[in-house]
């Protein structure tokens, strides 16, 4: 169980003026566009476990060691494929890194995406192939035992219990309460799970088992899109022999790496036609604003003071299938709203982000 489940920011009475002050207008045509640099992309690559941490085994493989070569080969990959690309790994060498430490290295360096690569396990030898996770519910018994067993990892971190707020990754109810850490990236994840997936099958020539959900604790506390692979069971014997081989490490670092050069490619063509539609090159019929600031995806509607959040801002909340997604905002020019976006992240909402007309 976790003894405290704290989500949103504190509340913040600067945070309330300028909220406030919005309301009356901005400058707008001399505003310039506050995104991060494009030519930057910094890419956070979790090889999982390490050290004493041996994760799962099978047929004389081990999950630490494949899992490191597959990350150190899709490091040089990525950076040869696009030298705009920063790749970070979160461990170089078989060494034990407790798993919020993991999320800690992605969010300081401000990862624009975090990717935690595995290897999978279960009893019966026939089942094969790749998954890829995004955290969320357990809609299956099988993906809460997957769960349970990454998880298992912060049993050998010292103080444990204090570093993830009494969590035991042993308790399907706590397991629960961790999938509740839901974020506005969640649309990005699957997105990226998606072409994981897809690609692991082209290029590596595995069974795709799908995008699945599920809490993982190195997912909960990171601030961009972020999945988490299962590269396949080295309980399957034909499977453990692949994944081991050089052959195995090159095909599956290279789906991985042009899944992830897909994900940059489909994110760049949005934000060129975003700014074509504020250039007039293509206009939209109707009235109406044109973007808005979406703050959080949540799998269950709380009230802005639980989220943390002044209790009179003015936010909307939709429901689109199982989530709430809670809006803020309406802006005619892009520009307008990236000032704001960037004003809400420096108080505390890193992961708002802008939306066109919804």
């Amino acid at each position: 169980m976790f003894r405290k489940i704290n989500k949103g920011i504190h509340n913040n009475f600067f945070l309330i003026l300028f909220l406030c002050s919005l309301a009356s207008g901005y400058a707008q045509s001399n505003v310039q566009n506050a995104f991060r640099d494009d030519s930057r992309r910094i890419i956070v690559i979790d090889p999982g476990h390490g050290g004493k941490d041996h994760g799962c085994n099978g047929h004389g493989s081990i999950e630490k060691l494949i899992v490191l070569r597959i990350s150190q080969r899709l490091k040089e990959k990525l950076e040869q494929r696009n030298p705009q690309f920063e790749v970070l790994l979160t461990r170089n060498k078989d060494e034990f890194i407790p798993l919020y430490k993991r999320a800690e290295i992605a969010n300081k360096a401000k990862a624009d995406l975090f990717l935690s690569i595995h290897c999978n396990a279960i009893q019966r030898e026939d089942i094969h192939g790749s998954e890829t996770f995004v955290m969320g519910l357990h809609t299956e018994k099988e993906n809460l035992e997957v769960a349970k067993r990454e998880n298992a990892s912060i049993l050998l971190e010292k103080n444990y219990e204090e570093n993830y707020g009494g969590f035991d990754p042993n308790s399907s109810e706590g397991h629960i309460f961790l999938t509740m850490y839901q974020t506005a990236y969640r649309e990005q994840s699957i997105r990226l799970a998606e072409l994981v997936e897809e690609q692991l099958s082209d290029i590596g020539g595995r069974h795709s088992r799908g995008v699945k959900e599920a809490g993982f604790v190195v997912l909960r506390a990171t601030t961009m899109p972020s999945v988490l692979i299962e590269n396949g069971f080295l309980t399957n014997l034909k499977e453990s022999k692949f994944l081991n081989s050089n052959t195995g490490i090159e095909l599956m670092s290279q789906g991985i790496c042009q899944a992830i050069l897909n994900y940059e490619n489909e994110l760049l063509a949005e934000e060129r036609k975003a700014k074509e539609d504020d250039r007039g090159q293509f206009v939209q019929v109707g009235e109406g604003p044109e973007y808005c600031i979406q703050l959080f995806a949540l799998s269950e509607q709380k009230s802005p003071k639980e989220l943390g959040l002044p209790t009179d801002l003015d936010l909307r909340v939709l429901r689109e299938g199982d989530l709430y997604k809670y809006i803020y905002g309406e802006f005619k020019e892009r520009a307008q709203a990236e000032r704001v976006l960037q004003e809400l992240k420096s108080m505390g909402l890193e992961q708002a982000f802008i939306k066109s007309r919804i």
